[in-house]
């Protein structure tokens, strides 16, 4: 058999194109099909069409009829010559690229040799192909999973072009690297003796990477560049550079006996240090329940931590030529300290952010969040026209990326501030869909669930959140809201163990105090609920006189039942007054 009339050439450096026998294919003029077809060639193994649907057809009325659709687009073009190369097989597809030559891969494949030995010519038009853009054209922004995947291999291009600019001897042109910061997940070790169990190591480094590319803050590491590193020891700081990688997440997974133990780091691809770590051990009940759990909570904590790591970063830049991310970042540590001076801080980094990045979805999202603070926090004599600003600003962010989580979650926070707490509850939820890993979002699902009504699936959410990062810098106002929630149910026990635990982390929160009075007076301690509000009083004058109105739900029967203990006792008879 001829071996050329085998052969597929598959061209995805500047465009896309597919050759058989030296003859240029008909591509169909679906963007999604093509971006099918590119994604199946380049990830080299079986796919499970439930994750090919929510990747690029998760609004269609019928996803799994798209996918068919589209597969049989692309068929033809990959069976071309006879030999079949799509291969659907149950719930898996895949695409065999064995007799294949595929550009991307020879280029990869040709730099982990450092070039020697490629002819100029080749060096030339890889060189002028990253230039125009691996499949330039094929962008969809309203795919986060796909838009994140194809970001991340033109990060790792990107990172190829000056070696290959200086080896043809023509000046540089490289784009810079993406501002943000990118991450690896390299293949977690399979630490057992059963080498049956490097199925879960393997699974669990590839939900780690689909988890982490929902957050849409930095780029990450496509599957198929990091698992080059598979079953190498190789140095952090060489792997940040071959991959243009910032940050390298990597661990180890141990099964022993009824239990299975995982370790993992993250680390700085400059430095080598480490900058966070976390040791999680399960009882091996249900194996997948396990590492979906396992890839939540480790996913829910790294993005707080890279948050923190950049700031670090950027906070000792001494230069004033601050970039769109560098403003961000450093809006977003002042966001989180919470007070009118800050919240102000953070706005003018947000504004800035936009300015030098107009598209910038997450920072036009967080400076529409600073307007919510304002109202919030006190900060504002036109609470009117601070709505009016964070429904634009929300909106203009959801504009440029709808599937941006944080966008609709501040969307969501209008809403509620609107008094439209169903169309509140239902943004938190488009949130937490476009994130399941984000705990602000669960929270917020958790809150309006109680809010409205629901009040045990909102516990349930709320303390699910709570899981999901322990060590979310805003989880004293979950612990708040918990607390209310019990105690409205009528548990006023664990009510007030949240309230003390919020306190623990807040001690000088005078809502946090209200709301342990409420606690307290409902279970009779009289005398430590006079004193809580009396130091919420000092820490705040007014505060309890504005709360003694406070009717956070909409069921007035519930108000009643939440201020029980504080009528019952003449506890707010004697506030005075704002």
């Amino acid at each position: 058999m001829d071996g050329h009339e085998l052969l597929l050439e598959v061209r995805l450096l500047g465009g896309a194109a597919v050759l058989h026998a030296g003859e240029a294919l008909d591509l169909p003029k679906s963007r999604k099909t093509l971006a099918l077809l590119s994604y199946l060639i380049l990830c080299e193994r079986p796919i499970r069409r439930d994750r090919l649907c929510a990747m690029l057809w998760e609004t269609a009325d019928d996803p799994r009829a798209a996918l068919r659709w589209s597969l049989s687009k692309i068929r033809g073009i990959a069976n071309a010559g006879g030999r079949e190369r799509l291969v659907t097989n149950g719930q898996d597809v895949s695409f065999d690229a064995s007799q294949c030559v595929v550009d991307w891969f020879e280029l990869r494949a040709a730099a982990s040799r450092n070039f020697t030995g490629e002819p100029p010519g080749t060096l030339e038009r890889w060189a002028e192909g990253i230039e125009n853009g691996l499949l330039a054209g094929y962008d969809l922004p309203d795919c986060v999973q796909y838009q994140n995947w194809l970001t991340a291999l033109r990060h790792e291009a990107q990172s190829l072009l000056p070696t290959l600019q200086r080896l043809v001897g023509r000046p540089s042109t490289a784009l810079s690297l993406p501002e943000r910061p990118a991450v690896a997940v390299l293949p977690f070790d399979n630490m057992s003796n059963n080498a049956d169990d490097e199925y879960f190591a393997d699974g669990l480094t590839e939900d780690l990477i689909t988890a982490l590319s929902l957050w849409k803050s930095f780029p990450v590491i496509a599957r198929n560049s990091s698992f080059t590193y598979k079953g190498k020891s190789v140095r952090v700081e060489q792997v940040g550079v071959e991959l243009g990688a910032r940050y390298i997440l990597e661990g180890s997974v141990r099964r022993a006996g009824d239990q299975v133990r995982v370790n993992a780091k993250l680390l700085d691809a400059e430095t080598g240090h480490h900058l966070w770590a976390e040791k999680l051990t399960r009882a091996l009940d249900d194996i997948f329940r396990i590492q979906d759990e396992i890839t939540t909570r480790v996913a829910g904590e790294i993005a707080p931590e890279l948050h923190h790591a950049e700031w670090n970063r950027v906070a000792s830049k001494r230069t004033s030529d601050l970039t769109a991310w560098d403003f961000y970042i450093r809006g977003m540590e002042h966001f989180h300290r919470e007070d009118c001076e800050t919240n102000r801080r953070a706005r003018a980094m947000f504004e800035s952010a936009t300015e030098h990045d107009p598209d910038y979805a997450d920072a036009w999202a967080h400076l529409a969040w600073t307007h919510i603070r304002d109202i919030d926090l006190r900060c504002t004599d036109n609470r009117a026209r601070s709505l009016e600003q964070a429904f634009e600003l929300s909106r203009n962010a959801i504009d440029l990326d709808s599937a941006s989580s944080v966008a609709h979650l501040v969307l969501g926070t209008a809403h509620i501030w609107n008094e439209e707490l169903d169309l509140g509850l239902a943004a938190a939820y488009r949130a937490l869909d476009l994130n399941p890993n984000f705990a602000l979002a669960a929270m917020a699902v958790g809150n309006r669930l109680d809010l409205v009504g629901d009040t045990r699936a909102g516990i349930e959410q709320m303390e699910a959140s709570l899981r999901l990062n322990p060590r979310d810098p805003h989880r004293w106002h979950y612990m708040g809201f918990l607390s209310r929630a019990y105690s409205v149910e009528g548990d006023h026990e664990t009510g007030l163990g949240w309230a003390k635990k919020a306190l623990l982390i807040r001690p000088d929160d005078p809502d946090l105090l209200f709301r342990l009075s409420l606690c307290l007076a409902n279970l009779d301690r009289v005398e430590e609920a006079e004193q809580a509000l009396r130091e919420c009083e000092r820490l705040e004058p007014g505060l309890c006189a504005r709360r003694a109105s406070w009717a956070p739900y909409h069921d007035a029967a519930r108000n009643q039942k939440l201020f029980a203990g504080l009528h019952r006792h003449s506890l707010l008879r004697a506030l005075p007054a704002s």
